[in-house]
């Protein structure tokens, strides 16, 4: 494997000396988008690992390839905006969930980070992935693994943007997610509204 990697690497060098022609301010944009969400994929991928587990770089790009000869047609990309209510203590530490449910079915669950400190009071974050189409989002459960620091968490709303359908579906909540709170719930069941 790690010769084929190695193959790999010096053919992109070699084809990257060959091509000397002056890239465009928007190919240097597009491609520096294509790197951040290999980067948020590979942060999210190497989170839902089990501990003792290798979260190696090259395991990914193994685990990734299978994943794209897997994908269906019907996959569908997903943007997601979180944002954390702006009061005190509403950020949280733990890891969050999210798992979409549609006219056509259910997503996997996801967990949702990125290689920035995620979930910050008064904060809105930013996430991608990609699944099946579950046609039109009619609710998602949110939710944490009640783990870290400060695991409670005020969510204010989620926004999922449903790029093949071009939608935005907004999921109110203005609640605690946390197991001190009086409800106990570290997960929460939203309908769009």
């Amino acid at each position: 494997m790690k010769v084929v990697l190695v193959s790999l690497m010096l053919l992109l060098v070699a084809f990257i000396a060959i091509d000397c022609s002056p890239i465009s301010e928007e190919e240097n944009k597009d491609e520096d988008n294509e790197l951040e969400e290999i980067s948020r994929d590979y942060l999210n991928w190497k989170s839902e690992q089990p501990e003792d587990s290798d979260t190696s770089f090259e395991k990914f790009i193994e685990s990734s390839s299978t994943k794209i000869e897997q994908m269906s047609l019907n996959d569908n990309k997903y943007t997601v905006y979180v944002r954390t209510g702006d009061r005190k203590y509403a950020g949280t530490n733990a890891k969050v969930r999210i798992q979409l449910f549609g006219s056509k079915g259910e997503s996997s669950e996801r967990t949702l980070n990125t290689w920035r400190d995620d979930f910050k009071k008064g904060k809105t974050d930013t996430f991608h992935f990609y699944d099946r189409d579950v046609g039109e989002i009619l609710k998602i459960r949110i939710g944490h693994d009640n783990k870290g620091v400060s695991p409670g968490w005020f969510l204010d709303r989620v926004t999922v943007n449903d790029a093949g359908r071009n939608k935005n579906y907004v999921f109110n909540c203005y609640q605690w997610l946390s197991s001190g709170d009086k409800n106990r719930q570290v997960s929460k069941e939203l309908r769009a509204s």
